[in-house]
């Protein structure tokens, strides 16, 4: 779904008419588990390098490599999920917390619980 500046209605996340999409960690990226992703993209804004949607995920850890030109935003909604950066600092997220993965991050998201998150990336074009 993408949104371009002529389109000016709101969006509620969580219409069912977005389907989503579902994806598995590489295997050579799992730390524990298999855990299934699913996202549902609610905002495309491609020239401006922002998108917007809710992710879910089961437990289970794996790698993940933030590029150096990507930030995400991101509130849980449910579940507990954790970052560990590759020198060991683990950062624990709940529901009502809010956190940021910056740029360049290298090290493990660790889903604890099952997770529900509102992300917002924005990526230099």
């Amino acid at each position: 779904m993408e949104n371009t500046a002529m389109d000016v209605h709101g969006i509620r996340f969580g219409d069912e008419t977005v389907p989503p999409s579902e994806v598995r960690a590489p295997a050579n990226t799992l730390v524990r588990g298999n855990p299934l992703k699913r996202s549902w993209q609610y905002l495309d804004v491609s020239d401006l390098g922002v998108y917007s949607g809710i992710w879910t995920c089961e437990p289970g850890a794996y790698e993940i490599n933030q590029a150096e030109n990507k930030v995400e935003v991101f509130h849980i909604l449910e579940g507990q999920i954790a970052m560990v950066a590759k020198d060991g600092h683990r950062v624990e997220f709940k529901p009502g917390d809010t956190g940021v993965i910056p740029q360049g991050f290298r090290g493990v998201l660790d889903v604890m619980e099952s997770a529900r998150k509102l992300y917002v990336v924005t990526q230099k074009i």
